[in-house]
């Protein structure tokens, strides 16, 4: 219908219509183009994790999806803070072959396996690293399900920050 209505104009209508809907697309494209962060969650690490660093407390620890996703956050870090690996979730101790900027022996497996989100799973790791780290608050980043990890982190004591940033928790 539309293309009848514009093949009807005059020729330098039909030409100024086509102007306006380049321009209206060009704009859109360089709002993309100029920010990574847009479309590309590796572009936001710093940024990210300075809002962590300048919120961060003694006793918070810092859940960074996959393990191959906790080197990468890792680097941006300062040194006294450090992220952990939650997936895969049926790898319930951390790695110890693992560096602070480096895969260790699940990290490098856990590429190639195929992951399912089991709740009892969930419960066990999220338990054990409560205790090992004996953590006050949990701060949440790339993980694949947000909703799920929220559900627990409430039903365990703990609370969302507030005015601080959305993906944070305290124990209450």
């Amino acid at each position: 219908m539309a293309s009848v209505i514009i093949m009807s104009l005059p020729a330098k209508a039909r030409v100024l219509v086509a102007a306006v809907f380049v321009v209206s697309l060009v704009n859109y494209i360089i709002i993309i183009i100029s920010n990574d962060k847009m479309y590309d969650h590796q572009f936001a690490l710093p940024d990210i994790t300075d809002r962590i660093s300048s919120n961060y407390k003694d006793g918070d620890i810092v859940l960074a999806g996959f393990e191959f996703s906790r080197s990468d956050f890792n680097y941006y870090l300062p040194d006294h803070i450090e992220s952990i690996g939650l997936y895969p979730l049926n790898f319930i101790v951390i790695d110890f072959l693992s560096t602070r900027r480096t895969l260790g022996i699940f990290g490098n497996e856990s590429q190639l396996s195929s992951f399912y989100h089991d709740d009892m799973l969930l419960d066990l790791k999220m338990k054990y690293l409560i205790k090992k780290c004996n953590a006050k608050g949990v701060w949440l980043v790339f993980l694949d399900d947000y909703r799920k990890i929220h559900e627990w982190l409430f039903k365990n004591g703990f609370k969302e920050r507030k005015n601080i940033i959305s993906w944070h928790y305290d124990v209450r």
